[in-house]
């Protein structure tokens, strides 16, 4: 003889009851993964082309990750800042591969040089950079200040004739 066993509605909601955190787990996986950050431990700069015209200078800005990002929840972008101050003589300044691309005034500037997903130790971004002075005038350094998350502000000079 064989039994035949019904399903109450009362095994059902406890079933239900035991799949319901799953499903509620299994969905926020995802955007767990999504929500971690990454930070970098060191930075590194330099300067080259320096050029000096009656109006201008001009120099290449090399600024690259020093190493390997530190992220939790997978690869994630890490924000590279480069900030700098313009004074007399500079009256502005120009980099097509800065946003924003330029400036007018003395002061201090920040913009954001690169942001992406950093992979490799020596991911790196070169930066043109002009910036405008009275004609005549004598050159002043400009100092760059470049920086991220978890990482020592390095500070890297273009056209500093002390030696320094």
């Amino acid at each position: 003889m064989s039994e035949t066993h019904a399903v109450t509605r009362r095994t059902l909601a406890k079933g239900a009851a035991w799949s319901v955190p799953v499903i509620v787990l299994a969905s926020a996986a995802p955007a767990a993964a999504a929500s971690g950050s990454c930070t970098a431990t060191s930075v590194e700069g330099s300067i080259s082309d320096e050029v000096v015209s009656d109006s201008k200078v001009d120099c290449n800005v090399f600024v690259q990750l020093g190493s390997f990002p530190v992220c939790t929840g997978g690869a994630q972008d890490v924000e590279l800042s480069l900030t700098f101050s313009l004074d007399s003589p500079y009256t502005s300044w120009f980099s097509g591969d800065l946003s924003p691309m330029s400036g007018t005034g003395a002061g201090p500037f920040q913009t954001v040089v690169y942001q992406g997903t950093f992979r490799d130790i020596g991911d790196s971004w070169t930066v043109e950079f002009e910036a405008q002075n009275t004609a005549g005038a004598t050159p002043t350094p400009i100092s760059f200040t470049l920086s991220a998350p978890g990482a020592d502000p390095v500070v890297i000079t273009a056209f500093d004739t002390t030696g320094g």
